[in-house]
């Protein structure tokens, strides 16, 4: 009888202790497996995002004396923006403006209808990446000379992809940065593209294709001070390679380089004629 007894009590004293521990074991939320949502942006190795830009150099048609640059900018997601502008433009008509097949030489039907250049200039995002505009070629930038005139051409240029840069550089194999390059004709009309827009760091040429001579300097005539530390009184010294400055007359043909590292807006003038101007934006 005792030990009975004695057996039930341990059993209910086992079965309270079991009770017991599982209750008070405190009870864990299943964890959540989060996949982080997939980076869209392509990096370079360097970690910077590139945009990828072409430059075209508009020239003058049908003795227009209307010339000037377009800018093509892949956006992203599809989109690709298109920036023209234009010297020598008329200031109070409209002239309606398109992407044509074909070149400059042979132009074929309308592809992208582009917004009209209003006072020199106009800007248009296409619904097209940059991409897929490139992979239509050959394919040009035309203005045509007003609504009412629209046979008439007053300036053109082929888009090429000679003309494309990595917004933010390249890498090298060795690891260093290339410079982006930037060419500029200085021509009978003056300079073309006349503006031109270019990441901090890119060398721009300008290259003289005239009979005569020329001198492309910063901003203003005739100091040429402008342009950070510049100034024409460092011409033949020293410090004349880190000027904007080409401290001379460049004989037809003949070339002068600069590299932008300044940050702005940067207007320039050819020294020898001075009512030329040109404008650098460095982003």
């Amino acid at each position: 009888m005792n030990k009975t007894l004695i057996g039930i009590v341990i059993a209910v004293l086992v079965v309270g202790a079991a009770v017991f521990y599982f209750q008070s074991k405190p009870v864990q939320a299943p964890t959540e497996s989060i996949t982080p949502p997939a980076d869209t942006t392509t990096k370079q190795d360097n970690g910077t995002t590139e945009r990828k830009s072409i430059s075209i150099s508009l020239k003058e048609q049908n003795a227009s004396k209307e010339t000037g640059s377009a800018t093509l900018t892949d956006l992203g997601d599809g989109k690709t923006k298109v920036e023209v502008s234009l010297t020598g433009a008329p200031q109070t008509i409209s002239q309606p403006a398109h992407i044509h097949t074909g070149s400059c030489a042979t132009l074929g039907g309308v592809k992208y209808p582009l917004t009209d250049v209003v006072n020199g200039a106009l800007e248009k995002i296409l619904d097209v990446s940059m991409d897929a505009l490139l992979s239509q070629l050959p394919l040009a930038i035309n203005v045509h000379k007003s609504q009412s005139e629209a046979k008439v051409y007053v300036s053109c240029g082929d888009i090429s992809r000679d003309g494309m840069m990595g917004m933010s550089g390249s890498m090298m194999d060795s690891g260093t940065m290339m410079e982006n390059s930037v060419t500029i004709e200085i021509t009978s009309g003056g300079f073309s593209p006349q503006t031109v827009t270019v990441k901090a760091g890119t060398k721009v040429t300008w290259i003289n294709k005239t009979t005569s001579t020329s001198w492309p300097a910063t901003a203003i005539h005739p100091t040429h001070t402008v342009y950070p530390g510049s100034d024409i009184k460092k011409c033949g010294t020293s410090e004349a390679g880190a000027i904007f400055d080409a401290c001379r007359e460049l004989k037809p043909n003949e070339s002068y380089s600069f590299v932008f590292n300044e940050k702005g807006t940067w207007a320039y003038h050819d020294h020898v004629r001075s009512g030329r101007f040109g404008k650098i934006v460095v982003e």
